[in-house]
């Protein structure tokens, strides 16, 4: 069993090695790693895995940061979270506060900014969502096409 973490990103760098493609040159570029691979290489405690994540429904942008056993997930406008994965693996206590390890929110929060700025991409997701809704006739009409791909959140009927 590998502990390293993966992300949806190395997922097509997994099928194409699964099935026994190269990828093209500009597919080279694709950020990733194949599961194999990182399988393969054992236990790698400095790799970041990032993630991201933009919902109708949300009221912000969440961010996310996961390199040996630390994970920080970052919200805009909200006191970020912070676990120790090794002491708590199920995400129960956030440390954030916890002066025993201001050094590494710190450093992760330096790393997220190295990747993204989270305000500024939150921003840009929620104007894009905002065009889009407009194109489809605003917030009512979008609401109320096709069917849900989730659970309604609560106070909002099914249709």
């Amino acid at each position: 069993m590998c502990q390293t973490p993966v992300s949806l990103l190395d997922t097509y760098q997994t099928v194409l090695q699964a099935v026994g493609l190269k990828p093209t040159e500009e597919e080279g570029t694709l950020s990733g790693r194949s599961w194999f691979e990182t399988a393969s290489a054992g236990y790698d405690p400095d790799r970041i895995v990032f993630s991201e994540y933009h919902a109708a429904q949300s009221p912000t942008g969440a961010f996310m940061i996961r390199r040996g056993d630390f994970k920080l997930n970052y919200y805009v406008d909200y006191h970020p979270e912070f676990f120790d994965l090794k002491k708590d693996p199920e995400e129960t206590q956030n440390v954030a506060d916890d002066p025993v390890y201001e050094a590494h929110v710190r450093e992760y929060m330096a790393t997220l900014r190295g990747i993204c700025d989270p305000e500024a991409t939150d921003r840009y997701a929620k104007d894009d969502q905002n065009e889009l809704i407009e194109r489809f006739g605003g917030r009512e009409a979008a609401l109320s096409m096709g069917t849900p791909g989730a659970t309604p959140v609560p106070g909002q009927e099914q249709k």
